[in-house]
């Protein structure tokens, strides 16, 4: 049998019930003193007189009750406390709430990449350009000077007999250093105008110019100085230690114009030979006849000489 929390609480009020009679009894019992009789109505308590026939009613309704009182006390026991507790039924197991499913998470959208920008292509560095070294300047060959045409040979006037004919060799040869003191100039081109140097048309030919012959013979070693200060040793030609005589053929009328020229014996050397002929460019005009040289044309071979010992 399951006691419940009702039947507890019914046996808690029957003891109460039977405690509480039997206080009363013993309240009831108790025989106050006759000395001390308390007025009626003090303390609650009220003692009224009866006749003797109910006093022993009532002495014998006591024991009655007495006999009735213990008769409760004797089946009673003191409750036992953990009895008296009720007890309290389980509680029905609380069912557990299901599980609300936790929704799922809405999937997030991957953010869409971003396309990597695209490197910009890095230039590729310009090579340097190196200097490539300037070739040593190579020397030009000197072109060679064409051939001007030969003159006309013209008519010579016919030597009128002389006792002393002047040849036409007393020009002088341009000596290799011309550019010397002019007194020592004047005197060499005056012992190489005496010996030979300059021909007309060939070295046998005697050709009477019509005038005095020292005033000839002054005008040639003037002729041969003046060209002398216009020579030039190429610059190439030195270096290379070239030397020669060029013989050049030109023509020249009264006023000192030359007319024509031409080498007519190499040196050997192109740059020789080319700076002979630009001799006669930087000379030209030449001095013009005196008036003792009645002849309107010259037809003069010189010799020019080239030598590394010549000053210029």
């Amino acid at each position: 049998m399951t006691l419940t929390k009702r039947h507890g609480i019914i046996a808690f009020i029957i003891a109460l019930l039977l405690h509480l009679s039997l206080v009363l009894a013993w309240i009831l019992n108790r025989e106050p003193p006759a000395d001390n009789a308390i007025q009626p109505g003090l303390a609650g308590v009220s003692v009224s007189l009866a006749a003797a026939g109910d006093l022993m009613d009532a002495a014998e309704s006591e024991a009655a009750s007495a006999a009735t009182t213990d008769e409760f006390e004797e089946p009673l026991e003191t409750p036992d406390p953990q009895a008296d507790t009720p007890v309290e039924p389980e509680p029905d197991p609380i069912p557990e709430p299901e599980p609300i499913p936790e929704p799922e998470p809405e999937p997030i959208p991957e953010p869409e990449p971003i396309p990597e920008p695209e490197p910009e292509p890095i230039p590729e560095p310009e090579p340097e350009t190196i200097p490539e070294p300037e070739p040593e300047p190579v020397p030009e060959p000197e072109p060679v000077p064409e051939p001007k045409p030969e003159p006309v040979p013209q008519p010579r006037p016919q030597p009128a007999p002389q006792p002393n004919p002047v040849q036409a060799d007393r020009v002088a040869e341009v000596a290799s250093d011309q550019s010397g003191d002019s007194d020592n100039e004047a005197d060499e081109n005056t012992s190489q105008a005496s010996t030979a140097g300059a021909h007309t048309q060939g070295s046998d030919e005697v050709i009477d110019t019509g005038g005095d012959p020292a005033a000839e013979a002054n005008y040639f070693i003037q002729l041969s100085h003046y060209l002398g200060q216009h020579k030039r040793y190429p610059m190439m030609a030195r270096r290379q230690r070239r030397e020669g005589v060029a013989e050049v053929e030109f023509t020249l009328n009264r006023s000192g114009e030359i007319l024509n020229a031409r080498i007519v014996n190499s040196s050997g050397h192109n740059l020789l030979d080319r700076e002979v002929l630009e001799m006669l460019e930087r000379a030209a005009p030449l001095p013009a006849f005196p008036s003792s040289i009645s002849a309107n044309q010259l037809v003069i071979t010189l010799p020019v000489s080239f030598s590394l010992s010549d000053r210029r």
